[in-house]
């Protein structure tokens, strides 16, 4: 984002979630965080619910902190390629339906590893090959299940009076431990319960 000096405070559309400080009234309100994402794009969604309910979020150069990106994720790349990707896709089908996600889906699988690869190949980075396409298996096998799930109502479906199990969808967390064993096993797979009290 070099369009705008950074040493004045401003309204922006999304703050990075590494450090996000939000006031516990509207957490609250907003029911926190979607348990469907997954260290990714969790932040991008809740503050796109931020803003279509009027408030807005601010860049403030008075509050700093210190973000080593990727610090614990770099031990597991392909997890968290996996992750980012599988969280883009949720937020896209979320927001936006399944012509857009569609769309998203094939640039994620058509363009996206191709180009991945090329530029690792072009930094020798072989390894890197290797974490792209593990990332885009473990993608492949969750589309499999996002797609297909059993224990979704389907639109148009003969069942005019559903029950509420059938309007319940599962939250995602057994499927993470599922699709990369590799991480929750060696502790890389964490997550944080947040109280808004």
């Amino acid at each position: 984002m070099c369009d705008w000096n950074h040493h004045e405070t401003r309204p922006v559309d999304i703050v990075m979630g590494a450090f996000l400080l939000v006031r516990q009234e509207i957490f609250a309100t907003l029911g926190g965080f979607d348990e469907d994402f997954f260290v990714y794009y969790e932040e991008v969604d809740f503050l796109y619910k931020v803003h279509r309910r009027g408030w807005q979020s601010y860049y403030l150069t008075t509050a700093q902190a210190y973000h080593n990106g990727g610090g614990c994720s770099n031990q597991a790349k392909a997890a968290r390629l996996f992750y980012s990707l599988r969280s883009r896709i949720i937020y896209c089908h979320k927001h936006f339906g399944w012509a857009h996600t569609a769309s998203v889906v094939l640039a994620t699988l058509l363009i996206e590893p191709f180009s991945r690869m090329a530029y690792a190949t072009a930094r020798d980075g072989g390894r890197e090959i290797g974490d792209t396409l593990r990332a885009y298996a473990m993608l492949l096998k969750w589309l499999g299940a996002f797609m297909f799930r059993q224990d979704r109502l389907a639109p148009g479906s003969l069942n005019k009076n559903p029950s509420a199990r059938d309007l319940t969808v599962p939250r995602n967390r057994p499927w993470n431990a599922d699709l990369a064993p590799d991480v929750a096993e060696a502790g890389t797979h964490t997550e944080a319960a947040i109280d808004p009290s």
